[in-house]
């Protein structure tokens, strides 16, 4: 995958963060399909030459094909107690990541 994917990657899991919607790793097309959104027809439209990108968004991302070949097979998870300062500050470390790609990109 190419520079600009990834970046087109990040801004979109940016903004999925940003508006509030859903994961933090998820792309907001991705959100969109698996919510039934009514964001889902603007996506569609941005990407009108594909016939569903939305629901191609969504099996991408269960196929975990937007990760490097090393983290596509099933590990053993380590059970989680649940939301802590740290998933907060995992989120707020994603976010200046893109932002900081965004500005690396467009300077």
């Amino acid at each position: 995958m190419n520079r600009f994917f990834h970046l087109g990657l990040a801004f979109s899991q940016f903004l999925n963060v940003l508006i509030g919607s859903g994961y933090a790793d998820e792309s907001l097309s991705a959100f969109s399909h698996r919510t039934n959104s009514l964001l889902r027809p603007v996506v569609n439209g941005l990407f009108f030459w594909q016939e569903d990108h939305c629901r191609d968004a969504f099996y991408a991302e269960k196929d975990m094909k937007q990760l490097p070949p090393e983290y596509r097979t099933e590990a053993p998870r380590v059970p989680r107690r649940g939301a802590s300062a740290i998933d907060a500050a995992g989120v707020l470390a994603a976010l200046l990541v893109a932002a900081y790609a965004i500005y690396k990109y467009i300077t």
